[in-house]
């Protein structure tokens, strides 16, 4: 038996599926309403058993691509099942923001720290 592993390919899912792809950009949306706009790929491989074309096996991949323009964040998630993809994609999507605007926040804040510090006479230990 030989088994033939398809390349990810677009996929368009079904209803209940977009739906709750739907509802998990919006649960991101706070978190980039002031970054950028969220494009969101779905795929899916394949594992099929040649000479008979039997499907074996699903992975599906969803990704979140946030402002390519700018940001170019692109997080991608794979699983046997399409829900609990997104769902990965969703949780690091928020983890990696998370980081970026925590690591934002921090620069500005040591930037106003040293611009006080210019503005004071005398030494900041």
């Amino acid at each position: 038996m030989s088994i033939d592993k398809n390349q990810f390919q677009a996929f368009e899912p079904d209803a209940e599926a977009k739906a709750f792809i739907y509802q998990q950009v919006q649960d991101l949306e706070q978190d980039i309403k002031n970054i950028g706009d969220l494009t969101v790929y779905v795929e899916k491989e394949e594992l099929v058993q040649e000479g008979n074309n039997k499907v074996l096996e699903n992975t599906f991949a969803v990704t979140f691509v946030i402002d390519p323009e700018h940001l170019n964040l692109s997080i991608r998630a794979e699983s046997k099942d399409l829900f609990s993809a997104c769902i990965s994609a969703k949780a690091a999507t928020r983890m990696k923001l998370s980081q970026i605007l925590n690591h934002a926040s921090g620069q500005e804040e040591r930037v106003n720290q040293i611009d006080a510090a210019l503005e004071t006479k005398g030494w900041i230990h």
